[in-house]
């Protein structure tokens, strides 16, 4: 990450513990365009769920972005991204569920030193006695 992304993302947390909500987000944008891909992950995970404080929508919920973010932010290296991405394919409340693309995500995960993405593979693993889901 660029000293500007990491720059722009202590402004980021800043503002937010500040609650300026707007200012936060526009921060997070300019840090992800910046190369931060911790700020895609919040932002990803944001767009894909909607980001709604005391009532306030703040970030409009816009699926398609948000996992296109997460997948950009997964590609370089951020492993929560993978394992969220892993997770929303498991549970199937952002996206149509569908366990072979939860486990190729939670071995992203996994691949990346996400503790998360190992053990939510393994539990998907003993649920569905491994079946399918093999590379």
């Amino acid at each position: 990450m660029t000293d500007l992304a990491s720059e722009l993302l202590r402004l980021a947390d800043t503002a937010a513990r500040r609650r300026a909500w707007s200012e936060h987000v526009e921060l997070l944008e300019r840090a992800a365009r910046a190369g931060s891909g911790d700020a895609r992950m919040r932002l990803g995970t944001w767009w894909a769920e909607g980001y709604t404080v005391q009532g306030r929508t703040v970030v409009r919920r816009n699926v398609k972005r948000g996992l296109r973010a997460l997948a950009s932010a997964a590609a370089d290296g951020v492993a929560d991204a993978a394992a969220v991405l892993g997770t929303y394919y498991h549970e199937g409340k952002i996206v149509t569920r569908d366990m072979k693309a939860a486990a190729r995500w939670y071995r992203r995960a996994m691949a990346l030193g996400s503790e998360i993405g190992a053990l939510n593979l393994s539990d998907l693993y003993e649920a569905s006695g491994k079946r399918g889901l093999a590379r």
